[in-house]
């Protein structure tokens, strides 16, 4: 693939995905909102920390098997139906594994409140195996063409999450549990339209297999990915848990909330990242650099132009959807959102590395971010709580962008710049023309 019809295709892919995001966000919203005016602060605090532990231990369930089939396949002629068999084999062991560890981590987060948890906990353990199968599986959909079917399957999977949340949480009362629960019905929708898509698009049959030889060629390309994946993880939203241990349940659903918000803006370049990553797993490194490069420009562009959008609603938006109560959840939230637009470009850039497999800058990268954030969490979340948290985390964020623009200096020989970061007037523009790309896809009769 030229470099040319790279950008075309990842044009017409980013709009896929990106109103997948923007759907994603909302119905997300819509859940968090129904738990959060159900439940109240703590309540959901107590959910968003479960759940965050449950979105920590599934991706390194995985063990980057999903990125490694898309490299695998695309660049080293492996067979689809090999790694879908591998992959699925692989991960009803390591599902096993996982699940034990997240027993362990929530019975440590919450000592003396476990035995009221104990249908929660099971929720959160059912969710992992279905979490852990959609996160690989979706990536090897993508990396066959199926962005548009991924992006739909990702809508279907926080439509069905939003749909349980009502039932099990309004209807039936069910709490914390109901809201897990619902989670796990969600991803577990996703996993099997994820598995049909590929057996019947691709004839991928999703029987379990086990191949030693293909598993260790991917875990080769795929275990630094995903290490690098739990960091990314880590520093996130390991200052959520710092929050619920400090200063308790309630403090903790306030800084939930305003991580959903403050991070909306990271989601157009989640977007551009999941339509760049086959697509730079098949260029040439003299192509890649300029390309990285454009697709980091481009997602500092999204977030700024999301940024300027929302933060001047924000104020008014966020105590009305979430209830007068969550108030305090305003000023974190607009110091999370320029800490989302660097979150945004340092995850594209690292991440299109990685599909060229220099998986070692997401991992330094990451590494700083969860270091400087916990440090200054550590120093602040004592006497300022999520206000705390939140300046760590665009603190955290400054850090891990820095790392991930020297290494792309170091990879691309010297000869990138800075200057190749900043977002320019085209890359706004391309942001307006990006719709177009897929109307006339669509118009094509393309199917994905």
């Amino acid at each position: 693939m030229t470099a040319a019809s790279a950008r075309t295709s990842v044009a017409a892919g980013s709009v896929a995905r990106a109103a997948a995001e923007a759907l994603w966000a909302l119905l997300s919203l819509l859940t968090g909102v129904l738990v959060a005016r159900h439940l109240g602060p703590a309540g959901k605090g107590t959910v968003s920390s479960i759940g965050y532990l449950v979105a920590i231990v599934a991706p390194a369930v995985t063990l980057g098997l999903g990125e490694a089939g898309v490299t695998l396949t695309r660049g080293r002629s492996v067979a689809l139906n090999r790694a879908v068999s591998a992959t699925i084999a692989c991960l009803a062991l390591t599902s096993i594994v996982g699940g034990v560890v997240l027993l362990a981590f929530v019975i440590l987060q919450f000592q003396g409140e476990i035995d009221h948890l104990e249908g929660a906990t099971a929720a959160a353990m059912a969710s992992l195996p279905a979490m852990a199968a959609w996160f690989s599986l979706s990536l090897l959909v993508e990396g066959q063409g199926g962005l548009i079917a991924s992006s739909a399957i990702k809508i279907v999977t926080a439509l069905v999450t939003a749909v349980m949340t009502a039932v099990l949480v309004l209807v039936l009362e069910l709490a914390v549990a109901g809201a897990l629960a619902s989670i796990a019905a969600g991803f577990t929708v996703g996993a099997l339209l994820t598995a049909g898509w590929l057996w019947r698009r691709r004839g991928a049959v999703p029987v379990p297999r086990w191949d030693g030889g293909y598993l260790r060629d991917a875990l080769r390309i795929g275990f630094p990915v995903q290490a690098a994946y739990l960091l990314v993880g880590l520093a996130a939203r390991a200052d959520l848990l710092l929050v619920q241990v400090i200063r308790g349940a309630s403090a903790a659903g306030y800084y939930s909330v305003a991580l959903t918000m403050g991070q909306l803006v990271s989601y157009g370049p989640v977007a551009l990242s999941a339509a760049s990553f086959p697509v730079s797993a098949g260029l040439k490194v003299g192509e890649v650099v300029p390309f990285i490069e454009r697709a980091s420009r481009t997602a500092a562009a999204a977030g700024a132009v999301s940024s300027i959008v929302f933060a001047p609603l924000l104020p008014f938006m966020l105590p009305r959807l979430f209830g007068a109560g969550f108030s305090e959840a305003v000023d974190p939230a607009l110091v999370l959102i320029p800490a989302g637009v660097l979150q945004g470009v340092q995850w594209v850039t690292c991440r299109l590395w990685a599909a060229q497999g220099r998986g070692g800058l997401l991992v330094w990268s990451s590494a700083l971010t969860l270091v400087v954030l916990l440090a200054v969490a550590a120093a602040l979340v004592p006497a300022h709580g999520a206000m705390g948290a939140a300046v760590a985390s665009l603190l955290a964020a400054t850090a891990g962008v820095a790392v991930a623009i020297v290494g792309h200096h170091r990879f691309a020989g010297g000869a990138a710049t800075l200057s190749g970061f900043v977002p320019r007037g085209g890359d706004f523009a391309r942001i307006v023309q990006i719709p177009r790309a897929l109307w006339r896809r669509l118009r094509r009769g393309h199917s994905a």
